[in-house]
């Protein structure tokens, strides 16, 4: 008999094989199960001396399974562990003990930034750095939910995917914590998910100039440029899409030029 995932070294005598592992150094807040790997049916499993409340860990008797959550640092001690059945023991030896502690995540940063603009569609890729960089177990969650097409790696903290729709900048806010037995740490970055913008439309007025306007999502910010030639765009300037969406823009120098092209795109990008 052995337990998975232990080193082991294993002798046989008679009927009983006896294995006995290296100490096997858990974690502070960190799961363990442990499944032993035997042949023929047992009846029972008995360990021996019997684990402590402070090790965190317990032995089912009908299966064998060593689990539990760690609480506390402990020594190791040699556990002996025995399988019976009608037809006698098997038995083997290890050495358990909660040596190491997490640490705690100081700071989470996502690159140089705290605000994103990615338009409906666009890819996103994101993830965090955690100070200190060696910290275990750590888990992740984003409040409020993450949009339709993007989600959280709960062990990573990368966010990916492409947003289906658009978020207004007043729910734009999302808190990410990353947290492991140690304690926790937050950050809040706004991600913004604006519509492409659309039906782009250009009327002359009387004094010659161009009002350019167009749909987009409210709150957004959005470049409107300008070319004459299609190889260059020069950009007019940056508008906010009212609270029906409806942007737009004058340009005053259209006057000095015979043909004006125009087009809308979303800001920070």
């Amino acid at each position: 008999m052995s337990y998975y995932g232990l080193p082991l070294s294993c002798t046989t005598a008679a009927a009983v094989t006896t294995c006995v592992s290296e100490p096997a150094n858990f974690v502070v807040g960190q799961a363990v199960s442990l499944s032993p790997i035997v042949s023929g049916i047992v009846s029972s499993y008995t360990i021996s001396p019997a684990l402590p409340s402070t090790l965190g860990l317990t032995l089912d008797s009908s299966t064998g399974v060593l689990s539990g959550t760690p609480t506390k640092l402990a020594s190791p001690v040699t556990y002996t562990i025995t399988a019976a059945n009608a037809g006698g023991t098997a038995k083997t030896t290890l050495r358990l003990g909660v040596l190491v502690a997490p640490e705690t995540p100081a700071t989470i940063t996502y690159g140089s930034q705290i605000k994103y603009t990615f338009a409906v569609g666009q890819s996103v890729l994101l993830s965090p750095t955690v100070n200190p960089g060696d910290v275990t177990g750590l888990s992740f969650a984003i409040k409020p939910a993450l949009p339709a097409g993007l989600s959280i790696d709960a062990l990573t903290g990368t966010i990916s995917g492409a947003a289906t729709r658009a978020i207004l900048p007043s729910a734009s806010t999302y808190t990410i914590t990353a947290q492991n037995a140690g304690g926790s740490a937050s950050v809040e970055i706004d991600l913004l998910f604006v519509a492409l913008p659309s039906a782009l439309s250009a009327a002359r007025l009387s004094s010659g100039a161009y009002e350019i306007s167009f749909q987009g999502t409210p709150g957004a910010d959005y470049d409107v440029q300008a070319t004459t030639d299609f190889s260059s765009w020069t950009t007019l300037g940056t508008v906010t899409a009212d609270s029906a969406g409806v942007c737009s823009l004058v340009d005053t120098s259209a006057i000095r030029y015979a043909d004006r092209f125009y087009r809308a795109r979303v800001s920070n990008q």
